[in-house]
């Protein structure tokens, strides 16, 4: 897989990498100034969200001893937001610009010293800061070669003061050419306004020779087309309704919010090898833009970098405290998850500079079960006759029994050496006195010369997992191994094999995720240690138990599972791997994940160089592992059409190859996907469903967001917004007028931005009283609504954002159009409709 390590590139060059950014490539020669937003594109704040910074500004007040009355973090927030809402009122110039200064000025003269508070504002911000290193490389590279390099930010801070934030986190702030804020010009981007600034401030240079960078479409796309200057929207940050941190956010709350930008950084990442196959590398030149953003290889890519990366990260973090918190120099991944783990690990140990050994074993449940046992009785041949989908003719292969000598005894058996054993109880003999061929079959294995072959070969696989183990260990007294989970079943039977054959074992055992059964393995002497365990908050453990092909399929390689150990001609030991049955296409999916993961750990490691203090910010497992588990748990349309359509095979006795979103022959969709999952939860025999929150999610997109989403917002109005701006989708409407304001005129706003609508203009939705002549009183239509309505010409789309006077909304928008411009008619949408 590719390593994506990013230190081999060139700094002047990395920009070419960010899916984004390389955009520019071709269009670079031709450019003379090359402006960027600051916020969301050239720094990334390390926290969920901005107002995060007043809460860590509180908690160092509080340590300091500055605040003169007692304040909580949520508090202080509180006060901060509302001091800067009133400077912007308050200011002079009519456009709402304000400087930190000024929002100090509006903070209570009791909370203590608004001197003090300030600085350690900037302080905090200053420590938060992330620079983003495409940026800084497209910076470096615009030097290099003569290009102008500006900021504009809409922002309460000072160009002094962002030129410190750089400064401070390693960034030669002499790079740039000009810093232009709203705060000092006293007007933004939005307005194009402040690309005037930038115009007069670089005379020389014509407008079609720069090119403006930024994250918001309103003022960083829209404000510089207003002044004739190209720009590129760089959606590294900002989230739609489709991204997986926003259904983050609805699930779990913020998650590892220290690294989100790390996260979606790694996601931007996006090698040639990912995006292509070798053949269609070979054969082009430039690759066209969609061919990049877009696509299957895409896709796996993200999710390696967003999602897996991170859990692979935090497990392989832990796996190696525990190694050497026990003093061991060795670790051996199983196969077949090692084909990602061994690496992994191989890169977490050199960033820490620690020399640790990783080697893989190749073994498995069925490669170890008869390593296990100590006999052959019934219990022991009931234990191989219930392997899944085991045929006849591979039990007796397993068994090392030649077929031959049984069906010469019983012909009718050369018959049903293909035929499922779990399918032999319905099917009765008819040429001896048991009930079933399955009962046969069990009496023939038992006799004494089945019986000996049968122990014969448990003896020579236990002997050869064994010698295997010495091969690949320097220590194989002092074993420690990973895998990802679940209920220690190879574990147990590797201590057993070491037991049965009397060597001395101290082996160490660590599960990514383990269930109550691995637990109890104590009882048997296996030291079993679990990075999630069932005990962990929320039930993790269980959803990763229950749907554990999606992470096992995207972990492992090109080979199938280990089903047995033989000797070769120079006498060493190799496994044997059951014959692979997937798509091809599936193979290149999983490399472009796994090279998704590699991507992660080399953004991980930059970003624990460049914030040493906040490495502890990162979280404790259970954090690692929730973005993984919000997929298993609540998939976006995205991730259950894309992941569902995955194949996984087991080898456990016989093979088994299914989709994970197989559909079902239990007719359930009229009764809806809560039933489905309900009806999941009593096993296999009732419906056997590799993931149900994914066929459910194929079925019903939204089910679960909603569903989650009431009960993140404790039943309030996010599910109207939601719907109310998901219809509009839906209908292809994508600007409208907004009507109202109060709490859910805003969450209709963040709604808009999430779901790609344009809010036009925002009208209140108080009508103005008149009085009539009798003393009575009517609704008027306020100045802006008369304004709107007579410059109609199209029919305007109205959203109504006001949950206690929709009816008389509607009558009044009706009534004025009527009255004002009779020809046009408004499409108007309510809120629960």
């Amino acid at each position: 897989m590719e390593s994506a390590e990013l230190g081999d590139i060139p700094e002047q060059h990395l920009w070419k990498r960010d899916i984004v950014l390389r955009r520019l490539d071709p269009l670079i020669g031709g450019l003379r100034l090359i402006s960027f937003d600051v916020f969301d594109t050239l720094l990334f704040r390390c926290c969920s969200r901005p107002a995060d910074v007043f809460d860590r500004t509180a908690r160092k007040a509080a340590e300091l001893g500055l605040f003169t009355r007692p304040t909580t973090d949520g508090q202080f927030r509180t006060l901060r937001m509302s001091a800067e809402k009133l400077a912007r009122e308050q200011d002079v110039s009519g456009f709402g610009e304000t400087t930190l200064e000024r929002i100090y000025e509006h903070m209570p003269v009791q909370l203590g010293d608004r001197t003090r508070l300030l600085q350690l504002e900037l302080e905090t911000e200053r420590e938060l800061i992330f620079v983003n290193p495409y940026a800084a490389s497209l910076i470096r590279f615009c030097k290099d070669n003569g290009i102008g390099v500006a900021l504009l930010s809409d922002m309460y801070l000072s160009g002094k003061q962002i030129a410190s934030f750089l400064t401070a986190n390693g960034m030669d702030a002499s790079l740039l050419d000009a810093v232009l804020v709203s705060s000092e010009e006293g007007f933004g981007k939005r307005s194009g306004r402040l690309y005037d600034s930038l115009l007069s401030v670089f005379p020389h240079i014509n407008r079609t020779e720069i090119v403006h960078i930024g994250d918001n479409e309103a003022a960083d796309v829209q404000g510089a087309a207003r002044r004739g200057i190209a720009a590129i929207h760089y959606t590294l940050i900002p989230e739609t309704i489709e991204s997986p941190f926003h259904w983050e956010s609805v699930r779990h709350g913020p998650v590892l919010p220290a690294i989100a930008a790390v996260r979606k950084l790694a996601g931007a990442t996006m090698p040639a090898a990912v995006l292509h196959s070798e053949e269609d590398r070979n054969s082009m030149e430039v690759p066209a833009l969609d061919s990049l953003e877009a696509g299957a290889r895409s896709f796996f890519y993200r999710f390696g970098a967003e999602i897996l990366g991170p859990f692979v990260q935090g497990f392989c973090d832990w796996v190696i405290d525990q190694c050497v918190a026990a003093g061991r120099r060795e670790i051996h991944p199983l196969m077949r998850e090692a084909h990602l783990l061994g690496p992994a690990l191989e890169r977490a140990a050199r960033s820490r500079r620690l020399s640790i050994s990783v080697q893989p074993l190749y073994v498995s449940r069925q490669a170890t079960l008869l390593a296990s046992m100590n006999d052959f009785t019934e219990r022991e041949l009931d234990q191989i006759l219930g392997l899944g989908h085991i045929t006849v003719g591979e039990v007796f292969h397993m068994l090392g029994v030649e077929a031959a000598s049984l069906t010469a005894e019983l012909p009718v058996l050369a018959d049903l050496l293909s035929t499922p054993v779990e399918e032999l109880h319905s099917v009765r003999s008819g040429e001896t006195n048991e009930r079933s061929w399955h009962d046969t079959l069990r009496r023939l294995l038992l006799q004494p010369y089945a019986r000996q072959l049968a122990l014969r070969s448990i003896r020579t696989q236990r002997e050869r997992l064994l010698e295997h183990i010495r091969q690949q260990c320097g220590s194989p007294d002092q074993l420690i191994t990973v895998d990802l989970g679940f209920n220690g079943t190879i574990q147990a039977a590797i201590d057993a094999a070491y037991t049965l054959e009397r060597q001395k074992g101290d082996s160490i055992h660590l599960l990514a995720v383990g269930t109550e059964r691995a637990a109890l393995q104590l009882f048997r002497g296996t030291d079993i240690r679990c990075w999630i365990g069932p005990d962990t908050e929320g039930g993790i453990a269980r959803r990763f138990a229950r749907s554990p092909g999606l992470i096992e399929e995207l972990m492992m390689g090109d080979f199938g599972s280990t089903v047995r150990y033989e000797r070769n001609d120079d006498g060493s030991i190799v496994p044997v791997t059951a014959e692979l049955n997937i798509p091809a296409e599936q193979l290149e999916y999983k490399r472009a994940c796994q090279a998704g993961v590699m991507a992660f750990q080399s953004w991980y490691s930059i970003w624990l160089k460049a914030k040493p203090g906040l490495t502890a910010a990162a979280g404790h497992p259970l954090e690692w592992s929730l973005p993984l588990h919000r997929v298993l748990d609540m998939p976006t349309p995205e991730e259950a059409s894309r992941l569902g359509d995955l194949v996984h095979q087991d080898n456990f006795g016989g093979v088994q190859t299914i989709r994970l979103c197989e559909p079902l022959s239990v007719e359930w969709e009229t009764n809806g996907g809560d039933y489905l999952i309900d009806l999941s939860s009593f096993g296999a025999d009732t419906a056997n469903i590799f993931w149900p929150q994914g066929l459910v999610t194929r079925s019903e997109p939204y089910r679960l967001y909603v569903s989650f989403l009431r009960l993140r917002d404790a039943y309030g109005s996010a599910v109207i917004a939601f719907n109310t701006m998901n219809k509009l989708r839906r209908e292809g409407i994508q600007s409208v007028m907004l009507l109202g304001k109060g709490e859910f005129a805003e969450r209709l706003l963040q709604e808009a931005l999430l779901q790609g609508i344009r809010i036009e203009r925002i009208l209140n939705s108080e009508p103005a009283e008149q009085t009539r002549a009798d003393g009575t009183t009517n609704d008027s239509l306020p100045p802006a609504w008369e304004e709107t309505i007579r410059t109609d010409r199209t029919g305007y789309t109205y959203v109504i954002g006001t949950l206690v006077r929709v009816q008389s909304c509607r009558r009044m928008l009706t009534d004025g159009y009527s009255r004002l411009n009779p020809a046009v008619r408004p499409q108007v949408i309510e809120p629960f409709v």
